[in-house]
């Protein structure tokens, strides 16, 4: 199975798993995801579970039919 992953997602997880191998720190981390030093805690304790979501890649449950869609 083939996960397609934006540059974004493979940042996320390739940042934290940098700072668990100590090869970066948690503020620098930080500072390339934009988000703080608390929540790159929280992604390294859950890391495979902020990857990727799992609908991620499929149409949203509420989209519309094709034949519902006004063309313009």
């Amino acid at each position: 199975m083939l996960i397609a992953m934006s540059d974004n997602e493979i940042n996320r997880f390739k940042v934290p798993t940098d700072v668990r191998e100590k090869r970066l720190r948690q503020i620098d981390a930080a500072d390339i995801l934009n988000i703080s030093t608390r929540h790159v805690r929280r992604l390294l304790n859950q890391l495979l579970t902020y990857a990727w979501h799992s609908s991620c890649g499929r149409p949203s449950n509420r989209r519309y039919d094709n034949s519902r869609r006004i063309t313009i």
